[in-house]
């Protein structure tokens, strides 16, 4: 975590909550450069060192265009767009034979769909002026203002398509760079919708910060986040017409403990919260402030709740978990190139005898959850291995204490352990017998054998390796059960099925 961003976002936040307060409009743009410099610096987690330089020069050019905005020749129109046009066109220009990695995957900085997002988001407010004539003339009783923005989110809404396509979120934010240039040669409301295209280009990034890959737009708990996120911002907004400060204030604390605690879910349960339905609280946010933008309303929301999705997920991430991960990662890869880089495959035939797990280094992980999200482990695993003579005869006796079993959150191992679930005062310990396994060839084997859990006993296959790690026997594999099959309740939201992977060391 990047203190500096924190502590920015934490000044600009204050800041325009104070001004809007105040209702001082004279700092909006510049609190915008703010938050586009705040953003940059994010952005660079996401890109790869070799292309920071387009990222300051990004940077560069909305400093630039905030600077000669200032001069009254410049805000005219017809002659507002000209920096703008200029500056932007240069970076294309500069930037044409460039590409740049961001989150893994690498685009072409300069492309016809970044350009066409660009040129629409510089002239964006141009083409509402010019098509408020023809709607007025169409729809009659329509404000000239409520045109001139329905215009502009559409317009917006191909330049965003355009910059996301053309690469990805780095495309999102030289779309919002060049909307907020554009925007400082105005005064209008329009100025304020910024910050809501800038939000956009860090949604991706923020979702690799709690190991999550996509947002599910019919996921409950996305949908769920997406309407808090409308109504908390337009709620907020609303507030701010009345004189009942403390109600404000109020609003803003719930708003943001409420986005906290649809983050924090994650690690109870992940299909209630996480980061995905945090990213949907973000986007509801920004869709308001497009429709009722005022002033600084947005950029406090956004400052606030970034301040939240940056610092929570180093607190929900669990170190226990990465140090236990680590340990095992070389040995429980499903990935047959990464073992034999990692531990070469041997016979097992060479080691017939019989053995004790070693427990302090024998544990299984496993997986639960459409995409994986909920992981836990049995450290300490106990057991008996024989491998006979003929080694289709071996035998099998593992012992998995509930005692040992984690998931790395006291709180739902807690309930894990109750009723609901383990029943684990009745079935304090599971187990895994087996006197038969099938020899699969090139020392590949499965064991087929018998899973004890909650008083069910059913059959299960279970792949078995042997490989050496320090000179020492190690036997691995993998395995899955239905835990519908022993009784548990189903759930399509949680997951049935679970992802199991082991590793035992033989002494």
């Amino acid at each position: 975590m990047e203190y500096l961003e924190i502590i920015t976002l934490a000044f600009i936040g204050l800041g325009a909550f104070v001004l809007q307060w105040k209702k001082d409009l004279r700092f909006v743009s510049f609190i915008n450069v703010l938050l586009t410099a705040v953003v940059v610096l994010l952005m660079k987690r996401f890109v790869s060192p070799t292309d920071y330089n387009q990222l300051y020069a990004l940077l560069a050019i909305v400093g630039m265009n905030y600077v000669l905005a200032q001069l009254q020749v410049l805000q005219k129109e017809g002659i507002r767009i000209l920096i703008p046009i200029i500056s932007f066109g240069a970076y294309l220009v500069l930037f044409k034979s460039e590409s740049i990695t961001v989150l893994g995957d690498e685009y072409s900085s300069v492309n016809k769909f970044v350009i066409s997002g660009v040129v629409l988001s510089v002239l964006t407010y141009e083409f509402g002026l010019m098509k408020r004539f023809f709607i007025t003339k169409l729809f009659h009783g329509l404000e000239v203002a409520e045109i001139i923005k329905s215009v502009m989110i559409f317009f917006m809404a191909l330049a965003v398509f355009f910059g996301g396509f053309g690469a990805g979120s780095f495309g999102l934010l030289v779309v919002a760079a060049a909307f907020i240039s554009t925007s400082f040669y105005r005064k209008e409301d329009t100025i304020s919708y910024g910050v809501s295209f800038l939000s956009l280009s860090l949604l991706a990034g923020l979702l690799t910060l709690t190991g999550e890959t996509e947002v599910n737009l019919i996921n409950a708990d996305v949908l769920e986040g997406l309407l808090v996120g409308i109504f908390g911002a337009y709620f907020i907004g609303q507030l701010w017409n009345t004189t009942n400060r403390f109600m404000l204030i109020l609003a803003y604390s719930m708003f943001l403990v409420f986005s906290s605690i649809f983050l924090f879910l994650l690690t109870v349960y992940g299909q209630m919260g996480g980061m995905d339905a945090f990213i949907g609280i973000l986007i509801g946010s920004a869709a308001v402030n497009i429709i009722q933008g005022k002033e600084y309303i947005g950029q406090t929301i956004f400052s606030f709740l970034l301040i939240v999705g940056l610092t929570l997920p180093s607190f929900m991430i669990n170190e226990e978990l990465e140090t236990f991960e680590a340990e095992v990662e070389s040995s429980v890869s499903n990935k047959k190139d990464e073992q034999v880089v990692q531990a070469r495959i041997l016979d097992l035939k060479e080691i017939v005898g019989s053995y004790k797990l070693d427990p302090s280094a024998s544990n299984v992980l496993f997986h639960l959850g459409k995409k994986g999200e909920t992981k836990g482990a049995f450290k300490n695993v106990n057991g008996k291995v024989v491998l006979a003579e003929d080694i289709t005869t071996s035998t099998f006796e593992i012992e998995l204490s509930m005692e040992n079993f984690t998931t790395f959150n006291g709180f739902r191992d807690e309930s894990l352990r109750g009723d609901e679930y383990f029943k684990v005062d009745k079935f304090p310990v599971m187990s895994y017998k087996a006197s038969s396994i099938v020899d699969k060839g090139n020392d590949n084997y499965e064991i087929n054998g018998e899973f004890t859990m909650l008083g069910v006993t059913k059959d299960i296959i279970v792949s078995l390796n042997r490989i050496e790690k320090n000179g020492k026997n190690v036997i691995s594999g993998k395995g899955v059960i239905d835990r519908r099959d022993f009784g548990m309740t189903p759930s399509a939201t949680e997951g049935n099925v679970v992802t199991f992977e082991y590793e035992a060391l033989l002494k």
